[in-house]
């Protein structure tokens, strides 16, 4: 039972199980909210500008929150996602802005600002909701 108890902690990396509720609740609200963005972005612009931006949102959000706790991690989970960004080939200058948007609330989700980030969002959207963007 001990060696059992030794495995759980060493494989949680510095990580709380008292924390589990809250990062199930970033996860949660990132992607929502990075669902909320795809569907007023496309909704804006009448054309499936964003797609999958729930899933990216998750993802970038799981890596946030783990990269908070270990060191090692982080840099390379930021070299595999500045690789994985630069492969996507974005087509158009508001594709490459909505996935930063997403990218970006998904990271504040992560690090732990989750109020901040609904906030963010909210403001964010009333910008691309109020105002004329135009594809260049």
């Amino acid at each position: 039972m001990e060696l059992l108890k030794s495995l759980l902690l060493d494989s949680l990396n510095g990580f709380s199980l008292k924390f589990l509720p809250l990062m199930i609740l970033q996860l949660f609200v990132a992607a929502l909210l990075g669902l909320i963005i795809e569907k007023i972005v496309n909704k804006k612009f009448g054309e499936n500008i964003l797609s999958n931006s729930a899933l990216l949102a998750i993802v970038t959000c799981f890596i946030a929150d783990i990269a908070k706790v270990s060191v090692a991690f982080s840099v390379l989970m930021g070299a595999l996602l500045i690789g994985v960004i630069i492969s996507m080939k974005v087509s158009s200058v508001m594709k490459s802005i909505g996935l930063f948007i997403v990218l970006a609330v998904a990271l504040a989700c992560g690090i732990g600002s989750v109020v901040q980030a609904i906030l963010g969002t909210v403001f964010i959207l009333m910008v691309i909701f109020f105002t004329p963007l135009k594809e260049e």
